[in-house]
């Protein structure tokens, strides 16, 4: 009986251990909470979303990402481009005694298609436009501007308002004309203090059937 409860508690030993060795799975967070905030998440491993404004050159370098100051260290150059939404999951360490916090990716992917979007409504972004910060969303609504394309940066630009608080740029022609109800697929961004909190930045526009 003492011989077969001291396996148990060795057993149960060798699992705590385990345990312990094993890292803290990565916590879900907003781009813009880490913008805000980012001390706050010292110490931890953190998964966020983003679009790529300019990669690393060399194996050490940094990535950046649209709409954030963030320097993110690769430790090997990852396989993306500028313009990929991307997910990355990124240990934040404290830097000497500066209490800078510097970000070192252990994993950066290109999010591939619309299939992940996040389908949600427009009173859900508007009740909490900061949340889906980053975010590939799926949305659908009636077209209740009449859409008109523009050159900008040499290329064709249009707006789509399927309601108020949320302006969506489309890029292209429109296919969809007011009074359409469509499904936008997008990339949302959040800015606190701009006139319309919450951008999104549309991939594509499918006008849903009669």
């Amino acid at each position: 009986m003492r011989l077969v409860l001291a396996l148990i508690l060795a057993a149960a030993a060798t699992l705590a251990v385990r345990a312990a060795d094993e890292p803290a799975p990565a916590a879900k967070v907003a781009l813009a909470d880490l913008n805000d905030a980012p001390e706050k998440f010292a110490g931890r491993t953190v998964e966020f979303e983003g679009v790529v404004e300019e990669t690393p050159r060399r194996n050490g370098g940094v990535l950046r990402l649209e709409r954030s100051a963030l320097a993110i260290v690769c430790e090997e150059k990852p396989e993306v481009v500028a313009g990929d939404r991307v997910r990355v999951v990124a240990a934040c360490e404290l830097v000497g005694k500066s209490m800078k916090v510097r970000f070192v990716a252990t994993l950066v992917e290109r999010v591939v298609g619309n299939e992940s979007a996040l389908f949600v409504t427009l009173d859900e972004l508007r009740a909490e436009p900061k949340k889906f910060d980053g975010k590939l969303l799926l949305v659908e609504g009636v077209v209740r501007n009449v859409p008109e394309a523009v050159a900008f940066g040499g290329e064709m630009r249009y707006t789509v308002r399927l309601g108020a608080g949320v302006a969506i740029t489309c890029h292209g022609r429109p296919l969809a004309a007011r009074g359409d109800r469509v499904r936008v697929y997008g990339t949302a961004a959040f800015a606190e203090n701009a006139l319309t909190p919450l951008t999104l930045d549309a991939n594509a526009v499918e006008i849903v059937p009669r």
